[in-house]
């Protein structure tokens, strides 16, 4: 075996040298490169093992507790939006249509059911989602809501599946997912996650909010020629009063004239003969197409006027509301 200086480490060409000749000091038979390589050898090891470590939980990242960062609320929202409509296309109804309006009062609903400590469909201050609308000046004919509390165990659940799946077993809340009548046309989802205790541990629940609504009314209707029809655009019998927007699209093949009246009295006068040209919102004489978007408020009529019409008239009226 070779020898080698204690302190500099330097090899000694005379092996029963005493003193080193490059530091001067007395030597001793030295294992200094043994001590090298052992200590790389256990560097190494040590390396090894954690790669292994990492490679683990790469490949297994399921096995680490989940946290409010690892949800994709938007995504978990697209895919129950997308899953019921999956449905509604099963059943031969028509699909629903996504509202920012309405994501906004769902995201809202599940986050103030996460702040305020609750889980129902009537807030604490005791309103229901109707109520809601109403506050935020939101025109609708019909809403409603589903809700979902999932406490959330595995990274590989399909939540969007289970939501949908969940709600469809439920009379209740299977209505307007698949509506038959297409009562709701429109709806809006809110997901928010939350960390809470649960399986025995620290993990996540997410609160799911689901709000339908109708937006619109169509008419596809004939009127005999000579006639006059008078149509709400905003009904004093909703039970709103603020001013909402409408977009209204007429088409016949026939030219009627239109009238957009602030009050059904107006409409009175009307029939009584009284030229009511000058007080109309709107006056379209003799037109088969007509199409814009104004503000309402309550009381607003449609009066279509087939008096000089030479034949009866078919027509096609939508009366859309909150439009994007």
């Amino acid at each position: 075996m070779s020898n080698f200086c204690s302190k500099c480490g330097n090899e000694l060409k005379d092996k029963d040298a005493k003193i080193c000749h490059h530091c001067g000091v007395r030597t001793k038979e030295s294992n200094f490169p043994s001590k090298i390589v052992l200590g790389i050898s256990f560097i190494f090891i040590i390396l090894l093992l954690f790669s292994a470590y990492i490679m683990v939980n790469d490949d297994d990242i399921s096995l680490l507790p989940l946290r409010v960062t690892d949800i994709n609320e938007s995504q978990i929202e697209d895919d129950i939006f997308n899953i019921m409509n999956e449905e509604r296309i099963e059943y031969g109804i028509s699909e629903l249509r996504r509202s920012s309006l309405l994501d906004e009062i769902a995201k809202d609903k599940s986050r103030d059911m996460i702040e305020r400590d609750y889980f129902a469909h009537v807030d604490l201050d005791g309103n229901l989602i109707g109520d809601t609308l109403k506050q935020e000046e939101i025109f609708y004919f019909a809403a409603t809501e589903n809700l979902y509390y999932f406490p959330l165990s595995s990274r590989d659940t399909d939540v969007g599946a289970e939501v949908v799946k969940g709600w469809i077993a439920s009379p209740g809340h299977r209505i307007p997912i698949l509506d038959y009548d297409e009562l709701w046309e429109h709806v809006g989802i809110g997901v928010e996650a939350t960390e809470t205790y649960h399986y025995g541990g620290k993990g996540v629940t997410l609160y799911i909010t689901a709000v339908f609504a109708s937006f619109e009314t169509i008419y596809d209707d004939k009127l005999e020629r000579g006639l006059v029809q008078y149509l709400n655009i905003y009904d004093k019998r909703t039970g709103h009063d603020f001013d909402a927007e409408v977009t209204i699209m007429f088409q016949s093949k026939e030219g009627v004239d239109l009238y957009i009246i602030p009050d059904r009295e107006y409409y009175n006068a009307f029939l009584k003969r009284s030229n009511i040209q000058r007080d109309s919102i709107v006056y379209e004489r003799n037109t088969q197409y007509y199409n814009d978007t104004i503000d309402i408020e309550p009381g607003y009529g449609l009066i279509i006027d087939a008096s000089n019409s030479r034949n009866d008239v078919e027509y096609s009226l939508s009366l859309i509301y909150n439009q994007p």
